[in-house]
């Protein structure tokens, strides 16, 4: 068995390792004592990067967060999380002011709350918001296009051949009591009303 050193203390097996219970349970001790959040995760199959093989990412935890916001020094961060210290940088830079803001806006105290639990509504929050804006973004592109294909359809009437089936409708008496020039603009003008309510539909969207 092989074990390899990262950045910052991290460990890694070389190749995957087959253990009993009593070995499973003094390896995970190990990494408790190591680490302040150790994870166990099952999985169907054996991940083939491995630490000093190549970089992947590896998702962050309520429990990592949550030290993230109770200890300021970012090198004891990383040293406790066994990430790198960029790492720590960059989601501190990003998470903690958005969290804060949470907070505030949902008028949550994070000295009397729970703050893991806190964080994991905050999660649920943010899931939340992204599957709105993904949902919002499908039906803006959708006005998007029916805008388009009626701007396409209002331009076709003052096409030469749209001019001609317009008059043969009306020779053959299908479009009766009817001026060419007046049934067309009429046509155009009701088009253009469709786009304008469809235009002020988009306007929820922030797109106008």
């Amino acid at each position: 068995m092989k074990i390899l050193i990262g950045n910052n203390g991290g460990v890694d097996f070389d190749a995957p390792i087959k253990v009993n219970k009593d070995q499973k349970d003094k390896i995970i001790k190990f990494l408790k004592e190591m680490f302040r959040v150790v994870t166990i995760e099952k999985s169907s199959f054996f991940r083939s990067e491995r630490l000093g093989d190549k970089f992947f990412m590896r998702r962050w935890t309520d429990d990592e967060l949550a030290v993230l916001l109770e200890i300021e020094n970012t090198e004891r961060v990383a040293e406790m999380l066994g990430r790198s210290w960029m790492s720590v940088k960059i989601k501190r830079g990003y998470f903690i002011p958005y969290f804060l803001s949470w907070t505030q806006e949902n008028r949550k105290d994070i000295l009397k709350n729970d703050l893991k639990e806190l964080i994991r509504e905050f999660m649920r929050d943010k899931k939340e918001e992204v599957i709105l804006r993904r949902e919002h973004r499908k039906k803006k592109r959708k006005l998007e296009k029916e805008i388009e294909k009626l701007k396409e359809e209002r331009d076709s009437w003052d096409s030469e051949k749209r001019r001609k089936m317009v008059e043969l409708a009306i020779t053959l008496g299908q479009l009766k009591n009817e001026d060419l020039e007046e049934y067309i603009t009429k046509k155009k003008k009701e088009i253009s009303n469709k786009i304008s309510q469809l235009e002020s539909n988009l306007s929820k969207y922030g797109v106008i």
